[in-house]
């Protein structure tokens, strides 16, 4: 644990919010938004069935950029360490 300590537990939870966030951006980019104008299946069957992104869509992204901005912030924000913690 001696490298856990060296690093501090505030900065491994921040590494792992902002890769948590580039995880979501990189599926909802690669995968969601190529798909938000696919009706699938049921434009098969009705012919003026349309599909568009909604909010879900621009949640998910926003969610993911929010994750990274706070993990960021704590990294570059000199402040409270493990060791001031157990304190």
């Amino acid at each position: 644990m001696p490298a856990l300590e060296t690093v501090g537990l505030f900065a491994l939870a921040a590494l792992a919010l902002v890769a948590i966030g580039v995880v979501v951006l990189a599926f909802s980019l690669i995968r969601d938004v190529p798909k938000a104008d696919d009706a699938g299946l049921v434009g098969l069957q009705y012919e003026e069935a349309e599909a568009k992104p909604g909010r879900g869509l621009y949640m998910e992204i926003v969610g993911a950029g929010l994750l990274m901005l706070g993990g960021l912030v704590r990294l570059r924000r000199p402040g409270i360490s493990a060791s001031q913690d157990e304190s």
